[in-house]
């Protein structure tokens, strides 16, 4: 069961030069609703989208969540799938996909109950649809709060080659740590 709150004011979905996205949410699973874990899960998504100098862009986001085990999943832990995942193309670029915090599964996936993540993104076209993007990226995921401390969020810098298509921006990324 879960419900959000969702805020649109971009100017665009598939390439935004300004505006907000805000999302908040919660997800309640197990107890009356039945299944074999319990869990409330907690998240946050806030995008910010600015438009300067011509059409140069400078795009935002911090992504926050927590979740919390209830009755017996308290113990056991909630299910690897339903846990928050760092590192790759869509949290923290510079990193393989998934391998962010220090907890690890019986199949080798990283996975967390504490969630943050924050993107920073400076866009700005060269010709037509082509443009240039610098990015810097930090993030983690953590079993506990507690774990902050011993495992820092890690960060990424780099750049690549953006090209605006009828399907959607892709980005052809050249990142360095």
């Amino acid at each position: 069961l879960g419900a959000s709150l969702h805020r649109d004011t971009r100017d665009s979905f598939l390439n935004p030069k300004s505006g907000w996205l805000n999302e908040f949410g919660v997800e309640y699973a197990g107890g009356i609703m039945g299944g074999e874990t319990s869990f409330v899960k907690v998240t946050t998504d806030n995008r910010f989208y600015w438009q300067f100098q011509g059409d140069m862009v400078l795009a935002s986001a911090i992504r926050l969540g927590y979740a919390e085990g209830l009755r017996s999943t308290r113990e056991q832990g909630i299910t690897s799938f339903e846990r928050f995942r760092a590192g790759g193309s869509t949290t923290v670029r510079g990193y393989e996909e998934r391998s962010l915090g220090l907890d690890v599964d019986e199949f080798g996936n990283h996975r967390g109950d504490v969630m943050f993540i924050f993107n920073a993104e400076l866009r700005f076209p060269i010709y037509k649809p082509v443009g240039v993007v610098l990015f810097f990226d930090t993030g983690n995921v953590w079993e506990q709060f507690s774990e902050i401390a011993d495992d820092l969020p890690h960060s990424a810098i780099g750049g690549g080659i953006r090209v605006d298509t009828p399907l959607g921006p892709r980005v052809w990324i050249m990142v360095s740590r």
